[in-house]
């Protein structure tokens, strides 16, 4: 069966191709990063965390990726035009705007460090205890991830797009907001923002430099797996890794990576095999609801989440598992809705108006499907808030054409 889910993920990538035309449709990139995922755990590099997919978990991953992709065709189809010609109108933001915002984001950074008492990479480098999860205020602190995340994205576009007047502020700007991330050792976001950048890159720029990318990629991971070293450490990641290898420090981002990319199935194998009564609706709405509001509308004790994993060091699950908890079937088919509705939504606004908000929109979605073999990004604060920030950013901007 695992061959069979192979090959219907690969199925419908070519559909995604066939209908789009363009490789950057969401039903291609969405069952790819699936396939890439499901073909690189069938190595099962630490056997002793990752068994064999049984049959069950192969129908629940093809029934997700197949209700995904019928939803984002429904919807991406129901009112488009024959052509899938784009007329290009400027909604953009100027950089006079963005800097307003960049410095507001600073001094939000800056005042939750004095509140931290210094940052994350500096805690790990003096092994005093602490770590990333005591940086920050919460909720505070992922309102500023979604922040930093969308002025990132903006500034990279009017870089991209030849704002030749202010190309080296904008990059200074970019380093600086990269470089924040960096002292947080919050590599979620910086992988965030490699990849909305990378999407923005794409849309603005006629020819993409595969052989820059593939280096920088590489490097990427290497950067990945020397910030895993520093915050978790080398010989405490292939401990609970369960990997019998001898790899050098510098190289084993490459394990991290391939770590974070299969656990998320070796999970759901788990979980898909487990016999539970579902936690309910109240479960379900007390995840992606603010606490406060959760607590008022439903009843629900805490959960105990570590049972549904195979190990806590890698609690990394996809992005329907909690739905999957909370509603059964009918939760993973609900979560592949919204996101494959979403998805084909966005897709269509985008083919419609080529502007500034609806490929940042777009490059947003990107990022949230690309990461959804890591969890549920779209109702992540960091993540799916930049919606509501770039809706909020533009709301004023006039059509310029």
């Amino acid at each position: 069966m695992y061959i069979c889910l192979l090959i219907s993920l690969f199925l419908l990538i070519l559909l995604g191709l066939f209908l789009y035309k363009s490789w950057l449709n969401p039903v291609s990139i969405f069952n790819l990063v699936w396939l890439i995922v499901c073909f690189l755990y069938g190595f099962r590099l630490s056997p002793r965390l990752q068994a064999n997919l049984t049959d069950h978990t192969c129908y629940f991953l093809i029934l997700g990726n197949v209700v995904f992709t019928i939803a984002c065709i429904i919807v991406n189809k129901i009112s488009v035009n024959a052509t899938f010609i784009s007329k290009f109108e400027k909604k953009e933001i100027a950089f006079e705007n963005i800097k307003r915002h960049f410095w507001i984001w600073f001094v939000i950074e800056i005042f939750e460090t004095i509140y931290s008492r210094g940052f994350p990479i500096i805690w790990s480098l003096q092994h005093n205890g602490k770590t990333y999860f005591d940086y920050g205020i919460p909720s505070l602190h992922g309102f500023a991830n979604a922040y930093g995340l969308s002025i990132l994205t903006i500034l990279a576009y009017l870089l991209f797009k030849g704002n030749n007047k202010c190309a080296s502020k904008i990059r200074i700007y970019i380093i600086v907001i990269l470089f924040m991330y960096l002292l947080m050792l919050t590599r979620q976001v910086i992988i965030s923002a490699i990849i909305q950048i990378f999407v923005v890159y794409c849309f603005l720029k006629k020819k993409v430099p595969v052989v820059k990318i593939v280096l920088i990629s590489l490097i990427i991971i290497i950067a990945f797996g020397l910030l895993g070293n520093v915050r978790t450490g080398y010989s405490e990641f292939l401990n609970v890794a369960d990997i019998d290898t001898g790899i050098h420090p510098v190289f084993v981002g490459f394990y991290w990576v391939y770590m974070y990319l299969t656990m998320t199935i070796a999970n759901l194998n788990k979980l898909f095999n487990m016999t539970f009564s579902p936690l309910g609706v109240g479960y379900f709405c007390s995840i992606y609801l603010p606490t406060i509001i959760a607590n008022l509308l439903f009843k629900t004790g805490s959960v105990d989440q570590s049972v549904y994993l195979v190990t806590q060091a890698f609690n990394v699950s996809g992005y329907n598992a909690d739905a999957y908890i909370s509603l059964g079937l009918v939760g993973i088919v609900i979560m592949a809705l919204i996101y494959g509705a979403l998805g084909g939504g966005l897709y269509k606004k985008l083919v419609r108006k080529r502007n500034m908000k609806n490929i940042i929109y777009y490059a947003i979605y990107i990022q949230i499907i690309v990461l959804s073999f890591f969890f549920n990004q779209l109702f992540y604060l960091p993540s799916g808030f930049q919606f509501v920030i770039i809706y909020l950013l533009f709301k004023r901007v006039r059509f310029r054409k």
